[in-house]
């Protein structure tokens, strides 16, 4: 799909901006996007972050590692845990709706007293 450096790039800066927050070593970050058609990751990447992957509208592909793959509709969550290889992409060319929620484990710590009374 995307073959030249400057095309990722481009693909990076229009479609993942929060790309750019994992580097500010933010704990949260929200991704929330409506997307008028099918997008599609060029390339598997990995980062140090949790993320939840949530799809309000439209169908995507979710593959991690390799061997892993599932299709997601509408309604449908998945956790990816840090440093997984994974990508997605859009089975259609139809508008999309998700959400994706990037945290640190570390993210977690503030809430582990009151995890643990339960």
């Amino acid at each position: 799909m995307y073959e030249n450096p400057a095309e990722i790039q481009d693909w990076l800066n229009s479609a993942h901006e929060s790309t750019y927050h994992w580097k500010t070593r933010r704990q949260f970050i929200c991704d929330d996007r409506d997307l008028p058609g099918g997008t599609s990751m060029p390339y598997f990447h990995t980062h140090e972050l949790i993320e939840i992957f949530y799809v309000r509208k439209g169908h995507k592909r979710y593959v991690c590692d390799n061997d892993f793959s599932c299709d997601l509709l509408p309604g449908d969550l998945l956790i990816i845990p840090e440093n997984i290889e994974h990508r997605t992409f859009s089975v259609t060319n139809e508008p999309q709706s998700r959400l994706i929620l990037y945290f640190r484990r570390s993210y977690l710590d503030r809430f582990s007293a009151e995890i643990e009374k339960h």
